[in-house]
């Protein structure tokens, strides 16, 4: 009998591990009581996603190959897990989450519910940070207030910008109503000049007008909400997407901040992205790099041409290679000593 039940336990272990890691990532009502923080990565249907999980007779330990882990204690696994040949590890690999499909799902329904539009005239834009991913400006805990300073150019270009040059172009602050139980997110512009403008909806041109102080948000949805900024002298325009997480539903005692930002250095309003640039790393990093030291002088760069600096790239690379072959060549064939 009690080797019986060994060996159903052993069989069925591989789904009750499956199960765990699906719903423990996934879930975040049972992550709250795990203790365990959901993957935030994008894994989109169709990535697979490798997740380990260990037992032994006192811990229960779940990792997505290696690369992140987090633990907790399981007071019952003793009276369950002891029938087992523990320490025990199993490596599964799945296609998605139920997090990341939710992630995935409202992604499209935002993407269909954009009415088609044509794109007005491109213009280069400082996209912070790379990648097409966001990135922390602030996570704070219900027993405290916490504030974060945004410097857009900060961490971009060759080096990060010297801290009696840094600029703040963003002031935010979160605080926990108790009495309540929800949270206030407060955006606020740092001078007299500076200002900004809250929307749903992706704008492609910053507004003219209508610019505030600040703009308060109360118990933020995890859908974006986007800040076109005037900031600096002279001004320049930018476009802030910004995700709140509030952990967890139910009891919305955290919060996160992530943020990215597409920002016109030539003081235009226009936010129309052109993404020619995206394949030349050389034009990229060098307009970024121009524009940076430009607006930390406190000017604005010059408006490039950036289908003739592509071009111009392209026929350098072009002859560098052939010097390189050339190099090469001249090296194989010359005699030996």
């Amino acid at each position: 009998m009690f080797w019986g039940l060994k060996s159903m336990v052993k069989l069925f272990l591989p789904c009750f591990a499956f199960l765990a890691i699906l719903f423990t990532s996934g879930c975040a009502s049972v992550a709250a009581r795990a203790g365990f923080e959901p993957h935030h990565a994008k894994v989109y249907p169709g990535t697979v996603l490798e997740a380990n999980l260990f037992i032994d007779p006192q811990h229960i330990q779940f990792g997505d190959g290696g690369r992140k882990s987090s633990s907790f204690s399981q007071k019952l696994a003793p009276r369950f897990f002891c029938l087992l040949d523990a320490p025990f590890s199993i490596l599964i690999a799945t296609l998605c989450l139920p997090f990341d499909i939710y992630n995935y799902v409202e992604e499209v329904n935002r993407e269909k519910a954009r009415p088609k539009r044509t794109i007005g005239e491109t213009t280069f834009l400082i996209i912070n940070p790379r990648g097409g991913v966001t990135t922390q400006l602030l996570w704070s805990k219900s027993n405290c207030a916490e504030r974060a300073s945004l410097d857009l150019l900060s961490n971009i270009g060759k080096n990060k910008t010297p801290l009696d040059k840094r600029y703040l172009d963003l002031n935010t602050e979160v605080s926990f109503d108790v009495t309540n139980q929800s949270w206030a997110v407060f955006y606020r512009a740092t001078n007299g000049t500076d200002g900004i403008v809250c929307s749903d909806q992706i704008l492609y041109t910053a507004p003219e007008s209508g610019y505030e102080k600040e703009v308060v948000f109360h118990n933020p949805s995890r859908s974006p909400k986007y800040l076109y900024l005037r900031s600096r002298s002279p001004a320049i325009y930018s476009r802030i997407e910004l995700t709140h997480e509030i952990f967890y539903p139910g009891k919305p005692d955290r919060i996160r901040i992530q943020y990215r930002a597409w920002i016109n250095p030539y003081g235009e309003r226009n936010l129309e992205f052109d993404d020619s640039a995206e394949g030349c790393w050389r034009v990229k990093d060098a307009l970024t790099e121009e524009a940076k030291v430009a607006i930390l002088a406190k000017r604005l760069p010059e408006k490039p041409d950036i289908q003739t600096l592509i071009k111009e790239s392209n026929a350098k690379v072009a002859r560098e290679k052939l010097e390189r072959e050339k190099a090469m060549r001249t090296n194989k064939n010359a005699p030996a000593h």
